[in-house]
């Protein structure tokens, strides 16, 4: 909640700003969900979602006519940038090249998420693969078990989990 005298934007702008170590991953493209899924419980927590997947479109800038700016549109407009420049410092210099010129929050993720979701749910089936193809060979035992678990972290990571008995009988061939 916002302090006594604080701006609501002040206040969601230094709570904001003191999670950023939380958001410490970088969008690479190769990384899409676990960034994507770093980010979507705060954006929640801080109902900021809708700003960003569009269920809370944009405010207009003049109401009913008024040559005045709408002071509900320049608290959005405060919001939605603070989210622009969250998002793009969540971003490789490579990434934040596809994006700009997008003067929105909901633009750019709209369009983050349509580049490298599908770009996920390939790497999700390469894990997939991955884990299926894991042979011990000459690995030590403590280097398959990493192995393994490495590949079911990610998955878990990307919301398809292994289960417990897949992880067993992986182990145990």
């Amino acid at each position: 909640p916002p302090e006594t005298g604080m701006h609501p934007s002040q206040s969601l702008f230094q709570s904001l700003n003191s999670l950023q170590h939380f958001l410490s991953i970088k969008l690479t493209g190769e990384n899409y969900l676990l960034w994507e899924s770093r980010f979507t419980p705060i954006l929640i927590t801080y109902d900021l979602m809708g700003m960003v997947d569009g269920s809370t479109p944009a405010l207009e800038k003049h109401k009913n006519g008024s040559t005045e700016i709408n002071p509900e549109y320049r608290e959005w407009l405060r919001r939605d940038q603070l989210l622009v420049s969250w998002l793009i410092s969540s971003l490789t210099e490579n990434i934040h090249s596809q994006i700009v010129g997008l003067k929105s929050s909901h633009e750019m993720w709209k369009v983050l998420r349509e580049s490298y979701a599908a770009h996920s749910r390939s790497r999700v089936m390469q894990l997939r693969s991955q884990f299926q193809d894991l042979r011990k060979g000459e690995k030590s035992v403590d280097e398959y078990f990493q192995s393994a678990k490495n590949l079911a972290y990610q998955l878990a990571v990307a919301s398809k989990p292994i289960s417990d008995e897949d992880m067993i009988m992986q182990i145990l061939k």
